[in-house]
């Protein structure tokens, strides 16, 4: 199971149990900021809220269609359906519940020239109060049963382009060698040192190998074996190669954190193998710069 949504993957209809059953008109609905942490304060009780991560997006708007069944003894069952309109970074509350069941689906059209299905993050809060993160593959659908006024989800749609054609990447062994062995010339404009700078300090977090997250870069990609180690190495090429304007890697380098942190974080040796072979392959498109950091051109 891959959590970075660099690869199509088929669409996946995944359900996931975030309780809230009013529904919110779409006039009234209004964006807000996308937190920089999703915790227990993040997830409203009875709320249905979803959320989009683009980094790379340019003013690239995002919609999502919300299905609403309403299914109470008490009604004739009717279906609410708004859409949604979201940037990167923001966040709308599209559904408010405070009695059920009801059945909320929330469905992302992906626009032309982004990888489908984008990777998926759910956040929730359990009847008793208890907030959880659920783990799953990448899909354009979720669907949710919303049954009380406890309960609330938080769902993170996280975007990035289908690589170009012809897209670049320099392997970990090319920016290895070119730190040990050409005092990094090609490393200069990522704004990474080799020895000083760490994996944490972009961004990574998670890593229990070698010095953890305070791993160097230089360190990271001299790292063997497999696995978690195998990770490593190929997310911080992953990470050179995305921040390198001369290196067409057709990932951002936001975007290769975020999915490095959601397999670490996921704790499925399936997933962080997945992710390394998601990366090798980018690693593995062609470098663009020869030993001496220059942009090779064809003849």
């Amino acid at each position: 199971m891959s959590l970075l949504s660099l690869v199509a993957l088929p669409g996946l209809l995944l359900a996931v149990a975030c309780n809230g059953g009013i529904e919110l008109e779409g006039s009234t609905q209004k964006a807000y900021p996308l937190p920089d942490e999703i915790g227990p304060d993040e997830v409203k009780s009875g709320t249905f809220t979803v959320c989009k991560s683009a980094p790379d997006a340019d003013g690239q708007m995002f919609t999502c269609n919300t299905t609403a069944v309403l299914d109470r003894p008490d009604v004739e069952p009717t279906t609410y359906i708004p859409t949604v309109e979201l940037a990167d970074g923001e966040c709308e509350d599209v559904f408010v519940s405070s009695r059920g069941p009801d059945e909320v689906t929330i469905e992302e059209i992906v626009p032309a020239g982004w990888n489908s299905p984008p990777g998926l993050d759910v956040y929730a809060r359990d009847a008793n109060g208890d907030f959880f993160q659920d783990f799953h593959e990448p899909s354009t659908t979720i669907t949710g049963i919303t049954d009380d006024d406890k309960d609330g989800c938080l769902v993170i749609f996280h975007n990035s382009k289908t690589p170009v054609e012809d897209g670049q990447g320099c392997t970990p062994g090319y920016w290895k060698n070119n730190w040990d062995k050409k005092n990094g010339t090609a490393w200069g404009p990522t704004g990474v040192d080799g020895d000083s700078t760490t994996l944490g300090d972009v961004g990574f977090d998670g890593f229990t190998v070698l010095d953890g997250d305070d791993t160097s870069f230089i360190d990271a990609l001299h790292a063997g074996g497999g696995g978690e180690k195998a990770l490593m190495r190929h997310a911080a090429a992953a990470y050179l190669n995305a921040s390198h304007p001369d290196v067409n890697y057709g990932v951002s380098a936001a975007d290769v954190v975020a999915h490095v942190n959601s397999a670490l974080a996921s704790g499925s040796e399936d997933d962080i193998e997945d992710l390394k072979d998601d990366l090798d392959e980018y690693n593995n498109q062609g470098c663009s710069l020869d030993q001496q950091g220059r942009v090779k051109y064809d003849d």
